[in-house]
């Protein structure tokens, strides 16, 4: 079977300045958001509830998926804004011992 896939960067401006973005893969029913950022200084200020509430809404019938870094991932946001954490993955890299 043959999916479709889309990649696309969602970018929050503001007083032209990119404040935030997120990559946004979408395929089938299920949309992902990966690299999800908001600068430091503008934090705290709706820019990423703003950006999430925009997929919604292109996407209203689609599942969407958010990937984070265990490490720093703002868990209770992410909560509040109705997310569950549904599975925890890890990526492992090999590398060849140093001689």
């Amino acid at each position: 079977m043959l999916t479709t896939q889309e990649l696309t960067a969602v970018i929050a401006y503001l007083d032209n300045e990119a404040v935030g973005a997120v990559e946004l893969i979408v395929q089938d029913t299920i949309a992902e958001l990966d690299q999800f950022f908001v600068k430091p200084a503008y934090q705290r200020r709706g820019i990423g509830s703003t950006i999430q509430h925009f997929i919604e809404t292109k996407y209203p019938f689609h599942v969407i998926f958010l990937v984070a870094d265990a490490d720093d991932t703002p868990r209770n946001m992410y909560q509040r804004q109705g997310y569950e954490h549904r599975t925890t993955f890890y990526e492992l890299v090999k590398q060849s011992p140093s001689l």
